[in-house]
Parts: structure tokens; C-alpha cells; sequence
């Protein structure tokens, strides 16, 4: 069933495009070549461990929620090593969801997160998915929503809205669906760092 939110997706459009608009030519670059660097590391570890592209994208995104993005890859490369207990900077659940997949050479994080909309997104966009599949995290919701005191948890059906509404941006702004949902979260994040969020909240 479709969630209510798709009679919002044309102003989600407009809150989109607003936000590229303000992107500088280094968040232009940066953004365009985020998940094709992000690809290439994945590659190299799928050589190097003899894996798939798949389920070494998986392992990375089942890391990734609440993670930060450098803790994201050390912690995914110690369990990728199977050395022994990863470092710390993940939540102690998806770790061990991450060590299934390792396993199990699960390439479909549907399978064990089965209500994670943007792990299964973006294990997609870090294995060279970058049309069909659109990462949405906290702060794509607030980009999408226009406001950094957003705080919505997307279930599949929202997420699917959302979503839509980023590939429709992108295509307004003839960019790559993954790409330019990089580019507007660095913009963002440039525009509202953590200490511009907090005041924000305190005032709300």
C-alpha cells in the first residue's frame, strides 16, 4: 500500500533541488565521484577476499547504521578478516548481522534486515547500483523534508516516496539518481554541521 507521503513528493522535489542548488563546485565533484570511489574499495576487497561485490557491499551497509563512515570501513574490514572481535563504533547488533552475511555469503541484506529499507538501499549503491537504487539516511530526510530538525524513521513504504522523490529531483537535475543524493547530503551537512543541528533542536 503506498504511504501518504507521495502527495508530498513534489514539494519534497522542490526542497531537493533547493538544497543542489546551494551545492559549490567541490560538493559537485565530491558527490559525483563518492560511489564510484566507494565501488572501486568494494572491488578491491571482493579480489582480495574472494567474494562477491554483492556481499561485501552488504557487509559494509549492515555496519553502517549509526556508524560513522570511517569507523564503518575498519569495522567492516576486521570482520571481512575474521580476526577476532571488530573494533568498536557500531551498534553491537549489526555487527553480528554483518557477520551473517560474511558467513553466509549473503548478498541481499533483505534477508536479515528485513524492515532496512536503506541498508538493503545502500549495499545496492556501494555494489554499482547507482539508477534504481537511492540511499536515504537521517539526513537525507531532512534534505528531503527541508528541515534539519527532521526525525522520521522510513519504513518501506515512506522510504519508497522519498526515494522517488530524489530520483525525480535528479532527473530535473540531470544527474545520476546516487549521485546527486550525495551530492545534497554533503551540501546539507555543509549547511547544517552537528553543532547548527543541536541549537536548532534546542530551540524547537
Amino acid at each position: 500500500m503506498p504511504s501518504p507521503l507521495v502527495t508530498q513528493i513534489p514539494a519534497f522535489v522542490a526542497n531537493l533541488l533547493t538544497t543542489y542548488s546551494q551545492a559549490t563546485p567541490e560538493n559537485l565533484i565530491a558527490g559525483r565521484a563518492w560511489y564510484p570511489r566507494s565501488y572501486a574499495g568494494v572491488q578491491a576487497w571482493a579480489a582480495h577476499y574472494g567474494r562477491t561485490d554483492a556481499n561485501v557491499a552488504a557487509i559494509i551497509a549492515a555496519v553502517s547504521p549509526q556508524c560513522s563512515w570511517e569507523d564503518n570501513l575498519l569495522i567492516a574490514n576486521d570482520i571481512l578478516q575474521s580476526s577476532g572481535q571488530p573494533r568498536g563504533g557500531a551498534l553491537l547488533g549489526n555487527v553480528v548481522k554483518a557477520e551473517r552475511i560474511r558467513d553466509e555469503g549473503i548478498e541481499d541484506t533483505r534477508l536479515v534486515f528485513p524492515v532496512g529499507p536503506k541498508v538493503w538501499n545502500f549495499s545496492r549503491n556501494l555494489a554499482g547500483e547507482w539508477q534504481r537504487a537511492v540511499t536515504v539516511d537521517t539526513h537525507m530526510v531532512q534534505v528531503t523534508f527541508g528541515s534539519p530538525t527532521a526525525n522520521r524513521t522510513l519504513k518501506w513504504a515512506a522510504y519508497d516516496a522519498v526515494a522517488c522523490a530524489i530520483k525525480r529531483a535528479a532527473a530535473e537535475a540531470d544527474e545520476i539518481p546516487a549521485h546527486f543524493q550525495a551530492i545534497t547530503w554533503l551540501t546539507w551537512k555543509q549547511m547544517y554541521p552537528r553543532i547548527v543541528k543541536r541549537e536548532l533542536r534546542r530551540t524547537y
